[in-house]
Protein backbone atom coordinates (compact mmCIF):
# COMPACT_ATOMS: atom_id res chain seq x y z
CA UNK A 1 0.00 0.00 0.00
CA UNK A 2 2.52 2.37 1.03
CA UNK A 3 4.73 1.30 -2.11
CA UNK A 4 1.68 2.00 -4.68
CA UNK A 5 1.25 5.34 -2.18
CA UNK A 6 5.13 6.68 -3.04
CA UNK A 7 4.56 5.36 -6.74
CA UNK A 8 1.48 7.81 -7.35
CA UNK A 9 2.00 10.63 -5.45
CA UNK A 10 5.80 10.65 -5.33
CA UNK A 11 8.47 11.45 -2.58
CA UNK A 12 6.78 15.39 -2.06
CA UNK A 13 3.66 13.36 -1.23
CA UNK A 14 5.23 10.92 0.72
CA UNK A 15 7.17 13.80 2.64
CA UNK A 16 3.41 15.40 3.34
CA UNK A 17 2.09 12.53 4.53
CA UNK A 18 4.79 12.42 6.95
CA UNK A 19 4.44 16.00 8.45
CA UNK A 20 0.85 15.53 9.03
CA UNK A 21 1.99 12.76 11.00
CA UNK A 22 4.34 14.28 12.82
CA UNK A 23 2.48 17.46 12.90
CA UNK A 24 -0.70 15.56 14.55
CA UNK A 25 1.60 13.16 16.95
CA UNK A 26 3.19 16.79 18.16
CA UNK A 27 -0.20 18.03 18.66
CA UNK A 28 -1.21 15.19 21.27
CA UNK A 29 1.80 15.64 23.20
CA UNK A 30 0.90 19.40 23.41
CA UNK A 31 -2.42 18.17 24.65
CA UNK A 32 -1.55 16.26 27.26
CA UNK A 33 0.89 18.11 28.47
CA UNK A 34 -2.10 20.30 29.20
CA UNK A 35 -3.81 18.11 30.55
CA UNK A 36 -1.65 17.86 33.92
CA UNK A 37 -1.10 20.67 36.40
CA UNK A 38 1.72 20.57 38.77
CA UNK A 39 0.49 22.35 41.77
CA UNK A 40 3.55 22.63 43.44
CA UNK A 41 7.61 22.41 42.13
CA UNK A 42 10.13 22.76 44.58
CA UNK A 43 13.66 21.60 43.57
CA UNK A 44 16.50 21.58 46.06
CA UNK A 45 19.94 21.08 44.78
CA UNK A 46 23.01 21.40 47.42
CA UNK A 47 26.44 21.29 45.22
CA UNK A 48 29.69 19.69 46.65
CA UNK A 49 33.22 19.13 45.19
CA UNK A 50 37.20 18.06 45.67
CA UNK A 51 37.64 21.41 47.23
CA UNK A 52 36.44 24.97 47.59
CA UNK A 53 37.42 25.65 43.52
CA UNK A 54 35.71 22.52 42.45
CA UNK A 55 32.53 23.21 44.26
CA UNK A 56 32.56 26.81 42.70
CA UNK A 57 32.93 25.69 39.21
CA UNK A 58 30.05 22.76 39.65
CA UNK A 59 27.69 25.17 41.62
CA UNK A 60 27.88 27.57 38.70
CA UNK A 61 27.47 24.64 35.86
CA UNK A 62 24.64 24.03 38.16
CA UNK A 63 23.45 27.36 38.10
CA UNK A 64 23.88 27.78 34.33
CA UNK A 65 21.63 24.63 33.59
CA UNK A 66 19.10 24.64 36.15
CA UNK A 67 17.73 27.84 36.58
CA UNK A 68 17.19 27.99 32.58
CA UNK A 69 15.56 24.59 32.29
CA UNK A 70 13.41 25.65 35.23
CA UNK A 71 12.11 28.76 33.55
CA UNK A 72 11.51 26.99 30.38
CA UNK A 73 9.56 24.25 32.10
CA UNK A 74 7.70 26.87 34.23
CA UNK A 75 6.87 28.63 30.75
CA UNK A 76 5.81 25.71 28.82
CA UNK A 77 3.92 23.79 31.45
CA UNK A 78 1.06 24.63 33.53
CA UNK A 79 2.46 25.28 37.31
CA UNK A 80 0.98 27.04 39.92
CA UNK A 81 3.67 27.39 42.64
CA UNK A 82 7.37 26.87 42.10
CA UNK A 83 10.89 27.48 43.11
CA UNK A 84 14.40 26.07 42.93
CA UNK A 85 17.42 26.37 45.39
CA UNK A 86 20.77 25.91 44.17
CA UNK A 87 23.77 25.75 47.21
CA UNK A 88 27.01 25.33 47.39
CA UNK A 89 28.54 23.26 49.77
CA UNK A 90 32.09 24.13 50.85
CA UNK A 91 31.87 22.26 53.72
CA UNK A 92 30.68 18.31 53.19
CA UNK A 93 31.28 18.19 49.59
CA UNK A 94 28.44 16.39 49.04
CA UNK A 95 25.81 16.81 46.13
CA UNK A 96 22.26 16.24 47.07
CA UNK A 97 19.13 16.74 44.90
CA UNK A 98 15.52 16.97 46.56
CA UNK A 99 12.38 17.32 44.50
CA UNK A 100 8.76 17.90 45.71
CA UNK A 101 6.02 18.33 43.62
CA UNK A 102 2.03 17.44 43.92
CA UNK A 103 0.50 17.06 40.47
CA UNK A 104 -3.03 16.93 39.04
CA UNK A 105 -4.33 15.39 36.00
CA UNK A 106 -7.46 16.55 33.88
CA UNK A 107 -8.89 13.26 32.51
CA UNK A 108 -11.08 14.78 30.11
CA UNK A 109 -8.32 16.52 28.54
CA UNK A 110 -6.10 13.66 28.25
CA UNK A 111 -9.32 12.00 26.39
CA UNK A 112 -10.33 15.01 24.39
CA UNK A 113 -6.23 14.95 23.39
CA UNK A 114 -6.20 10.85 22.51
CA UNK A 115 -9.84 11.13 20.25
CA UNK A 116 -8.32 14.75 18.54
CA UNK A 117 -5.28 12.49 17.30
CA UNK A 118 -7.23 9.63 16.16
CA UNK A 119 -9.36 11.56 14.22
CA UNK A 120 -6.68 13.80 12.42
CA UNK A 121 -4.35 10.69 12.08
CA UNK A 122 -7.42 9.14 10.26
CA UNK A 123 -8.34 11.93 7.83
CA UNK A 124 -4.60 13.23 7.29
CA UNK A 125 -3.01 10.17 6.89
CA UNK A 126 -4.96 7.22 6.74
CA UNK A 127 -7.70 8.40 4.31
CA UNK A 128 -5.12 10.14 2.21
CA UNK A 129 -2.88 6.74 2.45
CA UNK A 130 -5.94 5.15 1.29
CA UNK A 131 -6.73 7.08 -1.48
CA UNK A 132 -3.93 7.87 -3.01
CA UNK A 133 -2.42 3.79 -3.00
CA UNK A 134 -5.02 2.34 -4.94
CA UNK A 135 -3.81 1.08 -8.97
CA UNK A 136 -4.15 3.71 -11.64
CA UNK A 137 -6.92 2.61 -13.61
CA UNK A 138 -5.66 1.58 -17.18
CA UNK A 139 -5.75 4.75 -19.11
CA UNK A 140 -3.88 6.42 -16.67
CA UNK A 141 -1.09 3.42 -17.03
CA UNK A 142 -0.87 4.13 -20.37
CA UNK A 143 -0.42 7.56 -20.14
CA UNK A 144 2.51 6.89 -17.44
CA UNK A 145 4.36 4.22 -19.72
CA UNK A 146 4.16 6.46 -22.77
CA UNK A 147 5.89 9.44 -20.24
Amino acid sequence: MFVRFYKNRGVSGVVQLLKDAVAALGGMFGRIGRAFLFEELYISLNVGGKDSADTAIKYGEVCSAAFPAMGLFVNKARVKKYNIEIVPDFIFNKTEARLHTKISLRPIKLINAVFVLVFELLFKVVFKLLKHSKAPAEGNVEKQINK
